[in-house]
């Protein structure tokens, strides 16, 4: 799978994966991230990634009189 800025779907796997084996030598205990409701290729990025959801954000406009 491509992204639309032309960088594949398996090189941003990678990076993660890098970024895992470098924390996995800290003390840090997870990562947790927000991805946008309409960014299917994030989701499934780290959906791939092991990373699993955790809830939904949901925003609605006050409305003026």
């Amino acid at each position: 799978m491509r992204a639309k800025n032309g960088k594949s779907f398996t090189v941003r796997w990678f990076a993660l994966a890098a970024l895992n084996e470098w924390f996995s030598e800290t003390e840090f205990v997870e990562f947790r991230l927000r991805v946008a409701a309409s960014n299917s290729i994030a989701k499934n990025l780290y959906l791939s990634a092991g990373f699993t959801p955790t809830g939904t954000n949901m925003r609605r406009a006050i409305e003026r009189a």
